[in-house]
């Protein structure tokens, strides 16, 4: 898990699972801002995508740079196991 503080003065926290990595409020209410799904390997029918809910559209920088950073540290957790 990782937590950081946007402009907004608002904690948040992404989650990271074998497959999926979602950003939610790091609050109470753990409000769902932004989900990555992975590209279907199965099927080949969709690419990866982030999905950014209307909650987090006023920081979708700081989303997308944060993202970025988390997808890093998963591909390389998952590479060494």
């Amino acid at each position: 898990y990782s937590v950081f503080t946007a402009p907004d003065g608002k904690e948040y926290k992404w989650k990271i699972n074998a497959n999926s990595t979602s950003l939610v409020t790091n609050d109470s209410t753990k409000a769902h801002v932004a989900k990555y799904l992975p590209k279907n390997y199965i099927f080949n029918r969709r690419p990866g995508s982030l999905e950014i809910s209307p909650a987090g559209e006023h920081i979708m920088d700081m989303i997308l740079v944060t993202f970025i950073y988390m997808e890093m540290i998963r591909k390389d957790a998952t590479d060494a196991a």
